[in-house]
Order: C-alpha cells, then structure tokens, then sequence
C-alpha cells in the first residue's frame, strides 16, 4: 500500500471525532463517560496516513508502463503488504485487542473471542475493514445467516449503537471507520 505522509485531512478528521467524542461523554453517565475517555485515549495514540488507491505490482509495471501510477510531489510511504497473523479488534466493546484467527473462523466467532461488550455498543453490526482498506458493514445478530469469514490483517470495528432522531451516533461511526482505514497497524 501506498500512503501519503503529510496528509492534513486525516489530523482534522481525528481532531473533529475526538471533539464529537468529548461532546458525547458529556451527555453520558460516569461510567459510560470513563468508555468514551478511554477510547478518546486509544485515537490519540493511532499512527495515521492517508491511504493511496494505487496498488504497485512490480510485474505488470515492467510488462506494461502505463500501469505504473504518478505520483506528485510529497513523501510517501511504501507498505509491502505482509500477512498480519492477526485480527485487530476496536470499538464499542472494550480496549483494543489482537486476536489469532482459528482457520475458516467467521466474523461471529472471532467477536465471541472478545465478549466485554458495553452498553454502547451495536452487537448487531460490525465494520470489516480488510488489509487493503476495503470497508464492509456486515450484520452479526443471531438472526443473520450468512456469514463472512475473519482473515488475518483484517480490522473489526464494533460500531456505537445509533440514537432514532440524533446523527452523533453515525458520525462519530463513520469517522472511526475512516480513520481506521487509514491507520498503520504494527
């Protein structure tokens, strides 16, 4: 993967969720609040950089130089992409984890791993957002039948159950789910 290194525009976008963020604990009771501060927390500290939608594969550019992408002025990052052992886990159920993936292990099962749920959150959704920065909203309720399958280098988030009538819920999800696309995990 490709990513811009001094992006602007992910800075505000994580200044402008932990503002929503700080709002949002305000309006909750304490221990709901102590959540929200932990996870406010948890965004401070994520290494982020704008994802490119350039993909480099070293043998189709030598066979054919109109593949080879142009790039403007800037730094960048070069990412080769390594199979990640792991399933990162972030959200509305507790601290962030890494888990291991069992072979042919669904979404459902890789959230059962990692049951300390809040009363925040949407058990019923989950944000897949794989190694390439693909984004999926896949249902996980017990009433779903079908299900997807958890690969290694993937990142799950547990939404924040959305309000009828109040769009902070689903703000603050969707800029979660854009920051976590443009995160660097290690």
């Amino acid at each position: 993967m490709l990513y811009a290194d001094s992006d602007r525009t992910i800075e505000k976008t994580r200044e402008s969720l932990l503002t929503l963020l700080y709002n949002y604990a305000e309006t909750l009771d304490s221990q709901d609040s102590q959540v929200v501060l932990s996870i406010i927390d948890s965004v401070k500290q994520w290494q982020l950089v704008r994802r490119l939608p350039v993909i480099f594969d070293p043998f189709i550019n030598i066979l054919n130089r109109e593949t080879n992408p142009y790039l403007p002025a800037g730094r960048f990052w070069l990412s080769v992409p390594t199979e990640q052992p792991t399933i990162l886990v972030v959200g509305w159920s507790g601290t962030e984890r890494m888990i291991e993936p069992k072979l042919h292990e669904d979404v459902i099962s890789v959230l059962a791993q990692y049951a300390d749920t809040f009363s925040l959150a949407d058990e019923s959704l989950v944000w897949r957002i794989d190694s390439r920065g693909l984004v999926s909203k896949l249902g996980v309720g017990y009433w779903n039948p079908h299900s997807q399958q958890a690969m290694p280098g993937d990142i799950l988030y547990v939404p924040l159950k959305e309000r009828m009538f109040s769009d902070i819920e689903k703000t603050i999800n969707e800029l979660m789910v854009e920051l976590l696309k443009n995160r660097v995990v290690k």
